[in-house]
């Protein structure tokens, strides 16, 4: 919204805290008309949760997509046509809490959907969280410092 695009999300997690799958589906459009359906063009997997889950979205994925994916998670068996980007966050020594944000930082570089400034505003807009969330978008820069750009 802060890059001038239209957003809509559908969420999927269960009942219990901090345990299990959390699944965002974002669209990002210049236009107005958002409509959930269809193969993602990027698609990011951080935990072992959601993998599974989303298992088969993944192996539907077209060979123009990318999978942005948690390293660790690769001796696991991804089945996939899309280009597979893997994040290596023990080499960033940030908490889990932060990897979102890291991550979706990264991706921003890569993709270039919108700019990473108007992402680097959204998460310091609350000054008790903006300092620690910085200091993740910024340690994100070695995420992927080895990993070829699509």
């Amino acid at each position: 919204i802060q890059a001038g695009l239209w957003a809509t999300q559908r969420n999927d997690y269960p009942v219990t805290v901090k345990t299990g799958h959390s699944i965002a589906d974002v669209i990002l459009s210049d236009q107005d008309e958002l409509h959930m359906g269809g193969s993602p063009d990027v698609m990011l997997v951080l935990f072992a949760e959601g993998l599974k889950k989303e298992a088969g979205r993944i192996a539907q994925l077209s060979a123009g997509a990318r999978l942005y994916i948690n390293a660790e998670l690769l001796p696991l068996p991804v089945e996939t046509a899309a280009q597979i980007v893997p994040l290596d966050f023990a080499s960033t020594r940030q908490k889990k809490e932060y990897w979102a944000i890291m991550a979706v930082a990264e991706l921003l570089r890569r993709e270039a959907i919108y700019p990473l400034e108007a992402f680097e505003a959204a998460i310091s807009a609350r000054a008790e969280y903006a300092q620690k969330n910085l200091a993740a978008l910024k340690a994100s820069e070695q995420l992927s410092a080895n990993v070829p750009t699509p």
